[in-house]
């Protein structure tokens, strides 16, 4: 139960990210969240022991809550994988009707034509997909799955055809930290993407056993990612996600 509606409409929070479930079709070895499909080794620690999901009409209550609490909120339904959800163009519908900005994050896998017409027909105003190489077998290899590149760079075609707007999302780490600015140029110029959000490595689910990039290798990442800024602005917009001191960065660099 959320707590009671915010007075001052400045103290109700504008982005809420949802995970609807734990389920996922990909076998990303950085997840924060140890999704997967049954064959996927589940972590044992106690905070990754559930992995039971809201049933629909549960969904719709906290939908409810949301609109009530933070109205027109940024409402992110994520995952594991969303999509894998047989009541998600349900649970989207329900949001837009109640005005919430319902976006979808997923790994784009399973966009296809017809999906994509259900999607932006159901209300929904954007998605997010997730590109981690410019070399399918480094990103296949990164997400678990064969031929995961692949599919999503065709969802993203896909979507772009269907005029339904999405962000590329990219995850920092040692088989990509010198490819990041070719991939927010491929995200612009080759997929169409308004958004380009770059990723630094949560430690946390199966991301905790993941060996991260150097300090150096990651300052070096800050430092191309201040030019990616510069070069798309009024262009793309791009974000920084899970690096709060890239503020801190950026007063030093100028």
């Amino acid at each position: 139960m959320l707590n009671e509606v915010p007075k001052n409409k400045f103290q109700r929070p504008y982005v809420i990210s949802w995970n609807l479930t734990n389920r996922c079709n990909l076998k990303c070895e950085h997840c924060y969240l140890d999704a997967g499909g049954k064959d996927v080794r589940r972590l044992s620690t106690d905070g990754f022991a559930d992995r039971s999901e809201l049933n629909t009409a549960q969904c719709k209550e906290i939908i409810n809550q949301i609109a009530e609490f933070a109205p027109e909120a940024l409402t992110i339904l994520t995952g594991g994988e969303p999509l894998l959800r047989k009541d998600i163009i349900e649970i989207i519908e329900y949001g837009s009707e109640k005005d919430l900005w319902v976006v979808c994050g997923t790994n784009g896998v399973l966009i296809t034509e017809s999906l994509a017409k259900i999607l932006k027909d159901s209300g929904l105003r954007g998605l997010s997909l997730s590109l981690d190489s410019l070399d399918p077998e480094i990103h296949d290899r990164f997400r678990g799955v064969k031929g995961a590149w692949e599919n999503t760079v065709n969802g993203a075609e896909i979507l772009h055809r269907a005029n339904l707007s999405f962000i590329v999302q990219t995850t920092v780490g040692k088989h990509n930290f010198d490819q990041i600015e070719a991939i927010a140029d491929y995200a612009y110029q080759k997929m169409g993407a308004k958004v380009f959000n770059l990723y630094f490595l949560v430690p946390t689910g199966r991301g905790q056993f993941v060996s991260d990039i150097s300090q150096k290798q990651y300052n070096e990442v800050l430092t191309t990612f201040s030019l990616i800024q510069k070069k798309y602005e009024r262009k793309m917009i791009t974000n920084a996600k899970c690096a709060p001191h890239y503020i801190k960065h950026l007063y030093e660099e100028d």
